[in-house]
């Protein structure tokens, strides 16, 4: 999460950059068609902490996940918002609880596991949290095959003690591939068991490449198809919200970040003609510039549009955007 947070920071920030050097339009020559407006039953938004002027009422969002509340090391809630710094919007306010790093692997076990008395108190702070939101959002990306059955148990109890409160599930992106396991109990990713027992489920239809990837489109308009057809085909349609990302990612043809071993330094100095070593703070230490190729690519109005309304032809009548903030402002002119 706090990777997902600097990232965001940053985007941010170069997003502020972009428009303080009033750039209209950077795209030259590759422009998509829009056209009219398209119509959708519920536009979701994910809404930083932090960030919480992005709520403003012209952003035409029904539903605000608030992100996020997360578990601790020691298996207690915390970070959970304040739902009264969010002002000026009338509609659905979801309280958003997140594992998504790698090292919560472990806590997600734990969170999960009825053998542990962790999860029984979790799921009582979890509820009353809950209170002061329309609804609940359980994001857990770092879920283990051997807890699948007690996270479809977890969700379960969630659900009876919300009552009427919207429980909603946030899950990767499948487009259907040999590789991807389908209808087994043994992931805790599955489409249909999870529909069964949420309101709602959110698929994040984003990070086709990602930043260990090779550079290539965060959702390319064949990829997300194939997503969503997939989607349409486990979920059902009412229960369906599909995720569309608003930032851009950049990568460089070489990352000099590394570990050396010494004969490796002794390479690069002979390979840089490094003729200057210096003594800093009792360790040798040198400098020398790499020319390094970046490629970026990023989402503007036209580029969402395309999916949005490739969805909407789909049947698919419920988005959800990560995250507000980001966007490109001309997009909400035709949402």
């Amino acid at each position: 999460m706090v990777k997902r947070l600097l990232f965001c920071v940053s985007l941010l920030l170069l997003c502020s950059s972009l428009q303080a050097q009033n750039i209209e339009n950077p795209v030259q020559g590759t422009a998509l068609a829009v056209g009219s407006a398209v119509a959708f039953d519920e536009i979701w938004g994910y809404l930083m902490k932090g960030g919480e002027h992005f709520s403003a009422p012209k952003c035409k969002i029904t539903d605000l996940c608030y992100f996020a509340a997360t578990v601790n090391n020691f298996g207690k809630l915390v970070e959970v918002p304040d739902r009264s710094k969010i002002q000026n919007f009338n509609g659905r306010v979801h309280l958003c609880l997140a594992l998504v790093v790698e090292g919560n692997k472990a806590v997600t076990h734990f969170a999960l596991d009825p053998k542990l008395k962790i999860r029984k108190k979790l799921i009582k702070d979890i509820v009353k949290a809950t209170e002061k939101f329309d609804g609940l959002q359980i994001d857990f990306e770092k879920i283990a095959e051997r807890d699948a059955e007690n996270f479809y148990s977890f969700l379960k109890i969630l659900k009876k003690k919300l009552k009427k409160k919207t429980l909603s599930v946030a899950v990767f992106a499948k487009s259907g591939g040999k590789k991807e396991v389908n209808n087994c109990s043994k992931t805790p990713y599955d489409y249909e068991r999870i529909s069964k027992i949420v309101d709602k489920v959110i698929v994040m239809a984003y990070d086709e490449h990602y930043g260990l990837s090779k550079p290539g489109p965060i959702a390319s308009v064949k990829w997300a198809k194939q997503v969503a057809k997939y989607s349409t085909e486990h979920i059902a349609v009412k229960k369906l919200v599909m995720g569309l990302p608003f930032y851009g990612r950049a990568w460089g043809s070489i990352n000099p970040s590394r570990a050396y071993k010494h004969s490796s330094i002794l390479q690069l100095i002979k390979d840089r003609k490094i003729s200057k070593v210096e003594v800093m703070e009792g360790v040798p230490s040198f400098t020398y510039k790499e020319n390094i190729d970046v490629v970026v690519y990023f989402e503007n109005r036209d580029s969402i549009m395309q999916k949005a309304k490739m969805y909407h032809d789909l049947g698919i009548r419920n988005l959800a955007f990560w995250c507000l903030g980001q966007e490109d402002p001309k997009i909400w002119k035709e949402l």
